[in-house]
């Protein structure tokens, strides 16, 4: 991946399956923060798989986790602190 060439987009988007997600996202913010790029990681989901996106450096994530009860918005804020 290190001959590719973001410079002339805003960031990094990483989608796609959960298996493929866990298994590459870390070299997409690699990628991404090489080019000063930020990396957004999409449905990333629980409160478990928030810590993950943090622990690989993930500048951005979505989830709709949290908006289903007031627990999990909690759960999924803890994480994210």
């Amino acid at each position: 991946m290190g001959d590719v060439d973001i410079s002339e987009f805003a960031g990094d988007f990483v989608g796609g399956s959960l298996t493929w997600k866990l298994a590459h996202s870390a070299r997409f913010v690699e990628l991404a923060h090489r080019a000063s790029k930020p990396c957004h990681i999409g449905r990333v989901g629980t409160p478990k798989r928030v810590r993950w996106a943090k622990s690989i450096g993930a500048d951005s994530i979505d989830s709709s986790f949290p908006l289903w009860t007031l627990d999990r918005m909690a759960e999924f804020v803890e994480a994210i602190r």
